[in-house]
């Protein structure tokens, strides 16, 4: 009887040491501050245990082709694409609550990115594509702007793409991309 209640025991704590170290890749829920999320989290926290995080892709109100089909190919790569309509809106619909939010356009087509950046410098970047992650205290903010086409290609290909810290600048030609973090 004791060693049939030893060895229960012994699984037991064997059992919870293993979920201990090993349970969050396996169940895939972790524990991460907010403010140590980085874009090497990515797809989290926009997408968790596979579904929409309160996401929101946010475009231009007067949005181009380019932005339209980033907010598309990032939200295809999210695999979101049956709730496209109410994925993707324009910046003048965007709700007061807090959302996690993927801006696309800049800071003049994009009044919460240049709320986020605190700046309305048009040309912040022009040339090279940016990924720039924002943390709140409970929601986070992905901005992509500049080289759109860029930007949107690095995103959408999050798996090939070795994404880290909080600031990504992309250049180079579309074939081989280079990424500056800092």
């Amino acid at each position: 009887m004791i060693r049939k209640v030893a060895i229960i025991v012994i699984g037991l704590f064997i059992s919870i040491l293993f979920l201990a170290t090993f349970g969050s890749i396996y169940t895939g829920y972790t524990i991460l501050e907010q403010k140590d999320i980085t874009l090497g989290d990515y797809p989290f926290p926009f997408i968790k245990n596979n579904i929409p995080n309160q996401l929101l892709i946010v475009i231009p109100d007067d949005y181009t082709f380019q932005e339209y089909d980033a907010a598309i190919k990032i939200s295809e790569s999210l695999n979101i694409n049956t709730q496209l309509s109410s994925n993707i809106i324009p910046v003048s619909r965007s709700p007061k609550e807090e959302y996690n939010l993927i801006l696309i356009g800049d800071t003049c087509t994009n009044k919460l990115i240049a709320k986020e950046l605190k700046t309305n410098n048009c040309n912040l970047v022009s040339e090279s594509g940016y990924l720039e992650l924002i943390n709140k205290k409970r929601t986070s903010t992905l901005i992509v702007s500049g080289d759109i086409e860029k930007a949107s290609t690095v995103l959408a290909n999050y798996k090939f793409y070795p994404l880290r810290k909080n600031q990504i600048t992309i250049s180079g030609p579309m074939n081989s991309l280079i990424l500056d973090y800092r």
